[in-house]
């Protein structure tokens, strides 16, 4: 229990920190901007969930079995993490979202035409 408060304590920075980042460098209706609203989406979601799962933990505090709600939207918590990391690391990883790359990433530039995972921008000969 304090170790999930303690979490979502810490979250708060990491959402601020995200949300500036959204707001500030993402060109908007790119792919890039695409992934980063879902990531958001998935994360913001899964922050009410913690914070429905603290309540229910907090009220069953002194219970000798844990609650069957309790440990569902704990493990509902684990999915989701694993799928908003996914995403949040497909920006960084994939496409070189706001970190410094060895080439240019054009995945996520503004353009006609997004290019999907594995594709090549045409050549400008």
């Amino acid at each position: 229990t304090w170790t999930i408060t303690a979490g979502a304590v810490v979250s708060v920075a990491t959402a601020l920190t995200g949300f500036w980042d959204w707001l500030r460098s993402t060109p908007r209706y790119t792919q890039a901007w695409r992934t980063a609203n879902s990531h958001m989406a998935i994360m913001l979601t899964m922050t009410v969930v913690v914070i429905v799962d603290i309540v229910l933990r907090l009220e069953a505090y002194d219970a000798v079995v844990v609650p069957v709600a309790v440990m569902v939207l704990s493990l509902l918590v684990g999915a989701m993490v694993t799928l908003g990391g996914t995403y949040g690391g497909t920006l960084t990883y994939e496409y070189g979202f706001n970190v410094e790359t060895a080439t240019d990433s054009p995945v996520w530039h503004e353009s006609e035409r997004d290019l999907y995972h594995g594709e090549r921008p045409a050549s400008a000969d």
